[in-house]
């Protein structure tokens, strides 16, 4: 489950880097007037895309190794009540 965990939040990382990547070669393109305002447009929904699926992967990371916590039986926290003393 470890393997599983830290490959979803490396595929993640590296898809958010993608997008920036994306978005800033969109954006000098646009700077240096090679490409119109619909191929700027395109780009921006590829990036809209691969960020939404770089949180997905990132948030499923973060799931699975919350679940992998708690089926373990791992103890993560302590409850205590205390008495007001009235």
């Amino acid at each position: 489950m470890d393997m599983f965990v830290r490959n979803t939040g490396i595929i993640g990382i590296v898809l958010s880097g993608l997008a920036l990547a994306v978005l800033i070669a969109a954006i000098a393109l646009k700077a240096k007037k090679k490409i119109r305002l619909g191929g700027l447009f395109n780009s921006g929904i590829a990036v809209v895309v691969l960020a939404a699926l770089a949180a997905a992967f990132i948030f499923l990371s973060l799931f699975a190794r919350t679940y992998n916590l708690l089926s373990n039986d791992t103890r993560i926290g302590t409850v205590t009540a205390m008495r007001n003393g009235r």
